[in-house]
């Protein structure tokens, strides 16, 4: 890369619940307001966030040097911790 070319690059990401539990409206709230959070301090930009029944869409725009299974453990640590401590309390 130099001062005259910049590459981006963009992922389409889906999650999938374990055993395709549906979401329920705090925890899609939960999970829109975590990844916002996460692409903000890991410096990327989700351009589409979709979230249905079991599962979460996201398109993500970043640099090239953003290593993608970094991102995606990020997403998808807290995500999760947070789901699994709210199922097991049920």
């Amino acid at each position: 890369m130099n001062k005259y070319h910049v590459s981006f690059l963009q992922y389409h990401i889906t999650f999938f619940t374990k055993h395709f539990r549906s979401l329920q409206d705090e925890e899609k709230t939960f999970i829109k307001k975590y990844f916002q959070s996460v692409s903000t301090h890991h410096e990327f930009e989700i351009l589409e966030m979709d979230i249905r029944e079991c599962r979460v869409n996201l398109i993500i725009h970043c640099k090239t040097t953003h290593y993608i299974p970094n991102i995606m453990k990020a997403l998808k640590g807290g995500s999760a911790r947070f789901l699994y401590k709210r199922v097991s309390r049920n």
